[in-house]
């Protein structure tokens, strides 16, 4: 059996006889963000923005739109849309707020970090920069590595 991270509530399927079995909201599980490996955190963060450029796009198409606004359908994958984006941004949250305890951790922290920033970069030299830090922290921590 798998175990879900993602805390959910089955309590609004009670009494009403068309709704499925098993967890009808979600919410965003940050102790589950917070026990990732920086990598888990990595991955995580990829899925989560290729799904929401998936439902982006899906949710572009004219038969989610009445006139110049979503249709019901429409505004509901809007909305699983924005769990998606604030999940993403949860898991990044936590990457910023971490601090890696080696090498490969603090790559795989300044991929996580750079990829999204850079999804919102309006300006190159903000992605060089930290770039650059994540460069120098990844350096850092290689040496101290190498001086132990």
């Amino acid at each position: 059996m798998t175990e879900h991270i993602t805390a959910a509530s089955a309590l609004a399927s009670k009494g009403d006889p068309l709704a499925p079995r098993g967890p009808l909201t979600c919410s965003i599980d940050m102790t589950a963000l917070r026990s990732m490996s920086m990598l888990e955190l990595r991955n995580f963060r990829s899925v989560m923005h290729s799904l929401a450029d998936v439902l982006c796009g899906l949710c572009s198409q004219p038969r989610f739109f009445e006139a110049e606004e979503y249709n019901k359908a429409g505004k509901v994958i809007d909305c699983i849309l924005d769990f998606i984006g604030s999940y993403e941004q949860a898991a990044v949250n936590v990457a910023v707020a971490t601090k890696p305890g080696d090498a490969a951790s603090a790559e795989n922290r300044a991929w996580t970090i750079i990829s999204f920033e850079a999804d919102m970069a309006d300006n190159l030299a903000e992605i060089a920069v930290l770039a650059t830090e994540a460069i120098r922290d990844v350096a850092a921590l290689g040496r101290a590595r190498s001086a132990a």
